[in-house]
C-alpha cells in the first residue's frame, strides 16, 4: 500500500507541474479536490480521476485516472 501511495503522490506532483492548462480557479479546485482525496473523501478521488481521464487542463492519463477511480471506489 505504501508503494501505491508514493506512486500516486509522485504522479500527482508531476501533474501539478503539467496543470498550467487550468485556469487559476480550476487549479484551486483541483488542489482542493486532491487534498480531500488524500484525506479520504471518495467523491474527490473520482473527480481527480475525471481530470486525468478527460485530460482537462493536464496531460490525459488513463492509468492514473483508473488509480483514482479505484481509490474512490475503495473509500465508499
Amino acid at each position: 500500500m505504501k508503494i501505491f501511495q508514493i506512486l500516486m503522490i509522485i504522479t500527482v506532483l508531476f501533474s501539478l507541474v503539467q496543470a498550467e492548462g487550468l485556469s487559476e480557479s480550476e487549479k484551486m479546485t483541483f488542489d482542493r479536490q486532491l487534498k480531500a482525496c488524500e484525506e479520504g473523501e471518495p467523491f474527490s478521488c473520482l473527480r481527480i480521476g475525471d481530470y486525468y481521464y478527460t485530460g482537462r487542463g493536464l496531460e490525459k492519463d488513463i492509468s492514473t485516472a483508473e488509480s483514482f477511480y479505484e481509490k474512490g471506489a475503495a473509500l465508499m
